[in-house]
């Protein structure tokens, strides 16, 4: 299992062109509230659901391979079953930051498809949710990143 460190977490967030695979149709669902949170942070989302044209007024992609010219990282908010799938797209187009949701840290992630990532060189942030990790975070997010900085589960720098 991957060690994270904080660096690594603020990095991928410091990146300007994201896609997130797997946002939903839904406009209460979590993926929508995390576009609209790294649009407000300035980054430029490019949204990915195989099953819709348009989401929030931006195009939306069927896959990561799709997107011209291709982001710099793609953030994966699909269930984990579904992860290695989107994680060889990523390979494939030649993506090499991923983030892989998830609320319990890298425990979280099968380690089979941690070390699959590290294998293919990936900057891989494995189980973390991006939310305890941004300015504008709110709420339950901020609560969430202080109860892991509390209990020693927050990345160390």
């Amino acid at each position: 299992m991957i060690k994270q460190s904080l660096s690594e977490v603020q990095e991928f967030l410091e990146l300007k062109r994201i896609a997130i695979v797997g946002v939903s149709q839904n406009p209460e669902h979590l993926s929508r509230s995390l576009m609209k949170s790294l649009t407000d942070e300035g980054i430029e989302v490019l949204p990915v659901n195989p099953n819709a044209e348009m989401i929030d007024d931006m195009k939306c992609y069927a896959s990561v391979g799709d997107i011209e010219p291709l982001p710099d990282a793609a953030i994966v908010t699909l269930k984990k079953e579904r992860f290695r799938g989107v994680v060889d797209q990523c390979i494939n187009a030649g993506i090499t930051n991923v983030w892989l949701y998830g609320v319990t840290g890298p425990k979280s992630i099968d380690e089979d498809l941690q070390n699959y990532c590290l294998e293919h060189n990936l900057n891989l942030v494995a189980g973390y949710c991006p939310f305890m990790f941004l300015e504008n975070a709110e709420g339950i997010h901020k609560f969430h990143g202080f109860l892991w900085k509390l209990i020693g589960l927050y990345p160390k720098k």
